[in-house]
């Protein structure tokens, strides 16, 4: 349904490169419900990788659909980028898309 609206509204959707959405400027033209959609495939499941999400989307599927539509965004780390330290409070959860985060208890 996503890429038959792009096409239909004249955008090119042949490109291969992996983009983050706030890349792709296709997608602020896009209906809420396309774009909720198209948030909950990317993002679910990776989501339902976490015991906790996977049980609350057994009990509230809204829930989840809400937190995929507004609360999830796609994030790129650099090798010895530190997203949390030990000490600091945390303010995010991190779901990591690939192998590629090291934890070092401090």
């Amino acid at each position: 349904r996503v890429v038959a609206f792009l096409r239909k509204h004249n955008f090119n959707v042949s490109s291969q490169k992996a983009l983050h959405e706030d890349q792709i400027r296709a997608f602020a033209i896009l209906p809420e419900s396309l774009r909720t959609q198209l948030r909950c495939e990317v993002f679910l499941p990776s989501l339902l990788r976490h015991p906790f999400m996977r049980m609350a989307w057994g009990m509230d599927n809204a829930a989840l659909v809400s937190i995929c539509a507004s609360s999830m965004a796609e994030e790129s780390f650099s090798i010895s980028q530190e997203k949390f330290t030990c000490g600091q409070r945390a303010t995010h959860m991190y779901i990591a898309a690939s192998d590629g985060f090291a934890y070092y208890p401090g």
